[in-house]
């Protein structure tokens, strides 16, 4: 009798096996099922792509004494290379931020990670992931002007309609932005930040759009600012720094999400002063 249960456990244990396997899961083996396309590649490749400004924008990126890139768009960049078993290469062939919007718009890139502001023109074309540093939108006014125009607490209020001339750094966000805010201005473009300042201060604009971070740091800089322009910091507009993946970086952008949710990364311009004084000093 036992050794006829014996036998009949020993068929029902073959074809169990035998069902397991040819429905494609045999016992004791593991499924290995490959990562998105675009994960794959990287992997294959071994190396992780980012697209990053070919000029230095501290504290996001920059170079020491000795020539090697560090910030806080570097370290993540590094970060998330590491945890993905690949290497980091910064492609910093971008001579403008739509250049650097062109790259990673034809694939030519992983991501940009690269002190890179979500705007709704760029979101018509490219994914980004959540942002991981949120900062306000920033005015410089003309101290006379603002004078003249009776300007105290809050600019908005007379520039929103206003016939006047703001100036922003040419080819980037604030382009967008500038449009966005002053429906009557004149939008007068700059190739650098700096050259904006002067001309607010030699009076060819009244105004001059940009963020926060980059406010701040001017002025901290530059104590001579306070003698001819009034500083706004515009409480509700908010400029959201994101990575910039390819649209069809589904999974990547999934992963990219999940890691910035994981590591708690959304940061302020105050977050961004206390980790790097030295930019703002």
């Amino acid at each position: 009798m036992k050794s006829r249960i014996g036998i009949l456990l020993l068929l029902l244990m073959i074809v169990i096996g035998t069902i397991l396997t040819y429905g494609g899961i045999a016992v004791g083996q593991r499924i290995m099922i490959k990562p998105a396309p675009e994960i794959n590649e990287i992997q294959r490749r071994g190396e992780l792509v980012v697209g990053l400004y070919y000029k230095d924008m501290p504290p996001f990126f920059m170079t020491n004494d000795q020539g090697k890139l560090y910030g806080i768009d570097i370290e993540l960049a590094r970060d998330i290379a590491r945890v993905l078993g690949v290497k980091v290469k910064f492609n910093r062939e971008a001579k403008t931020y739509q250049q650097l919007f062109e790259l990673v718009a034809q694939n030519k890139v992983d991501v940009v990670i690269s002190k890179f502001s979500m705007t709704f023109d760029r979101a018509q074309v490219i994914r980004y992931t959540e942002p991981y540093v949120t900062f306000r939108r920033a005015l410089l006014v003309n101290s006379t002007y603002a004078t003249k125009k009776g300007i105290k607490d809050y600019p908005m209020d007379h520039l929103r309609t206003a016939k006047v001339k703001v100036g922003v750094r040419a080819k980037t966000s604030y382009v967008e932005f500038a449009n966005q805010l002053f429906k009557n201005a004149e939008i007068v473009q700059y190739e650098e930040w700096k050259s904006v300042v002067n001309a607010l201060k030699e009076g060819e604009v009244m105004a001059a759009l940009y963020d926060e971070n980059e406010v701040i740091k001017s002025v901290r800089k530059n104590s001579n600012i306070a003698l001819f322009a009034s500083v706004y910091i515009l409480k509700d507009q908010k400029d959201y720094i994101a990575m910039a993946l390819p649209r069809g970086s589904n999974q990547l952008l999934e992963w990219l999400n999940f890691y910035l949710k994981s590591r708690k990364i959304n940061m302020s311009v105050n977050d961004l002063i206390d980790r790097y004084p030295e930019v703002y000093e």
